[in-house]
């Protein structure tokens, strides 16, 4: 089928026939998704480096499955409305450039919603969103989907939709297909999905596929480029990449290959051997799978050490609930979630006597006018280190509520109830609306300890909880 496949080819320019083209990463592409339909497995997590041209090679082969399939119901499903757009436009290209002799299905309609075939079966084209909106949960409902291509999960900002999309997903049918394809981009819900993937190896594969499987990643010897970036032996880092890439995956990585990635992380070729590289080329282009997923970002603290633990963090588990406001402090409660929909405060480890925490809160639009949340992290001290055991965000609390969300961590976390009496210190971020959720914590000390609410508290056993605050 590839035979008669052409595509404009950022490389090799219009009119490219597929075929005599493909890279490496490609054809590895695949061979590991025919080899697990062989197996009888049928979902497939694709994590990759940067412009490997997966998402190319997924077109044709969704345009394939459905001429060869009749009445199949597929989705092809991008991040954004342009991407979404780019790929209509591909795939309308293929099929109006297809020769009538190899008689594939006809085209009985094609917009921007939805392509139609005379054999029953259609694509249609959806876009996933980058932020969390009203819409979000509408992805796929009322909708029997039998084949997937869904490209770049890492920008899928929201949970709602991946779960409604999944439910919708045909489970029995023998000719199902699902590719899920992205690079990475910290730990998000595509590092769940790809875990998930990892640990469920009887109905789900995944594949890594790095940057050294895409064979024009490299400098000749003659180009004067190679000289700069590679001669020099490779480092003592370099060298356990290289050792992992062969154990791992079976190639090996060639001089020529090392030094396009030299100059593609490091420009200027001024960064010694042990000094921090650049946690987001870094994630961009992995030697394996365990680079995919990184804590970019820092300047300060090894990559590695801060990956190491973000991986163990984000496999903890925590207990969900749900802050209820009432209609001033003591009328407050906070209760189980009922759905994770409801979840606003995760709480992985609850007061402990004998322990000193810090409380430490940022109101929506305070440190950032674009942040839309208000949050607070409650964090367990010792003398070498700190420990995160709690967390709340939300982006419906007033600043009065706000103020009585920190008070009611602070009575909890200093064990006031409980006779503990442990130290609790408070940080508050004062600009923008923070200085009205530090006016409604003083108001709320005020007639807790002295006013209204005064006789009320001290049933509660709340009177004191101001005491180690």
């Amino acid at each position: 089928f590839l035979d008669h496949v052409t595509i404009n080819s950022k490389e090799t320019g219009g009119n490219t026939q597929l075929a005599e083209c493909l890279y490496e990463s490609q054809k590895f592409f695949y061979e590991e998704i025919f080899s697990g339909l062989e197996n009888d497995i049928h979902d497939f997590k694709i994590g990759k480096a940067r412009q490997l041209g997966i998402s190319v090679a997924c077109r044709p082969l969704m345009l394939f499955w459905i001429g060869w399939h009749p009445g199949m119901q597929g989705a092809m499903v991008y991040d954004t409305g342009e991407h979404k757009d780019e790929a209509r436009g591909e795939i309308e290209w293929v099929i109006d450039n297809l020769p009538k002799h190899i008689r594939f299905p006809k085209k009985i309609s094609c917009n921007r919603n939805m392509l139609k075939l005379d054999n029953g079966s259609n694509i249609r084209f959806m876009s996933a969103g980058v932020k969390k909106s009203r819409a979000a949960g509408t992805l796929g409902r009322s909708s029997g989907i039998n084949l997937v291509h869904a490209s770049e999960m890492c920008s899928w900002e929201n949970q709602e939709g991946i779960s409604a999309f999944t439910n919708s997903l045909a489970e029995n049918f023998p000719d199902r297909l699902y590719i899920w394809e992205s690079t990475a981009r910290g730990f998000n819900e595509w590092f769940n999905m790809w875990s998930e993937a990892q640990n469920d190896t009887t109905h789900q594969k995944a594949i890594f596929i790095g940057w050294g499987r895409k064979e024009i990643y490299s400098i000749p010897r003659d180009h004067r480029d190679f000289e700069k970036y590679g001669l020099d032996a490779p480092t003592e880092t370099e060298t356990k990449r290289i050792k992992t890439v062969k154990e791992k995956y079976g190639y090996d990585i060639a001089p020529e290959q090392l030094a396009w990635w030299r100059k593609k992380i490091d420009p200027s070729g001024m960064r010694e051997d042990g000094e921090p590289e650049d946690s987001f080329k870094i994630e961009d282009f992995p030697w394996d799978e365990e680079e995919m997923f990184l804590a970019t970002g820092s300047k300060f603290f090894d990559v590695e050490k801060l990956t190491e633990n973000i991986r163990k963090a984000a496999t903890t588990k925590y207990q969900s609930y749900r802050f209820w406001p009432g209609s001033d402090f003591l009328t407050c409660s906070i209760a189980k979630a009922q759905t994770w929909r409801d979840v606003n405060l995760k709480i992985w480890e609850d007061a402990d006597p004998s322990s000193v925490y810090v409380i430490a809160a940022d109101p929506a639009f305070g440190h950032d006018p674009n942040n839309d949340r208000s949050a607070c992290q409650v964090l367990k001290c010792y003398a070498d280190g700190i420990e995160q055991v709690a967390e709340f965000a939300d982006a419906t609390v007033t600043t009065d509520q706000f103020a009585w969300l920190i008070l009611a961590l602070a009575g909890r976390y200093s064990g006031c109830t409980e006779g503990w009496n442990n130290p609790v210190h408070m940080i508050l971020e004062i600009n923008g609306p923070g200085e009205a959720v530090w006016n409604a914590i003083k108001a709320v000390k005020a007639v807790v300890n002295d006013g209204y609410l005064k006789m009320q508290a001290k049933d509660m056993g709340l009177g004191n909880i101001f005491q180690n605050v």
